[in-house]
């Protein structure tokens, strides 16, 4: 029997590519986000109208992985 370990299917590259580019800083995100909360800072900035950390889950995506942002969403 032979290994696929050398070309591994194109589906398992999507998936990587989503575990790095997707999953890894929205929970790195996430973490960041419970932490604060849990201290009651919710780092309001007036000028902005929003808070400085706790962000949609969309910001949390570098702007060149959207592509995979979407391919994402499309296929879960």
């Amino acid at each position: 029997m032979g290994s696929n370990v050398a070309n591994p299917p194109t589906h398992s590259r999507h998936v990587e590519a989503w575990v790095w580019v997707i999953l890894n800083p929205v929970m790195d995100g996430l973490r960041r986000e419970v932490g604060l909360l849990s201290k009651g800072n919710l780092s309001w900035r007036s000028y902005s109208r929003k808070c400085e950390y706790i962000r949609h889950i969309r910001e949390y995506i570098d702007a060149a992985q959207q592509p995979n942002y979407e391919d994402f969403w499309q296929t879960s």
